[in-house]
């Protein structure tokens, strides 16, 4: 997460929905055994 807080592009996303798979790959991070988490989509919330 170091490098997401040193991005100095980071306001610029302002308003996104970001998962941490994204962000993995974006910035090259791990999770604690060494691998990447998989990206995944959020469904869109249901019409009310």
């Amino acid at each position: 997460m170091v490098a997401l807080a040193g991005d100095p592009d980071v306001p610029e996303r302002t308003g996104e929905t970001l998962t941490v798979g994204d962000l993995a790959r974006e910035y090259g991070f791990t999770d604690t055994d060494g691998t990447q988490p998989e990206p995944f989509e959020i469904p869109d919330a249901p019409e009310a």
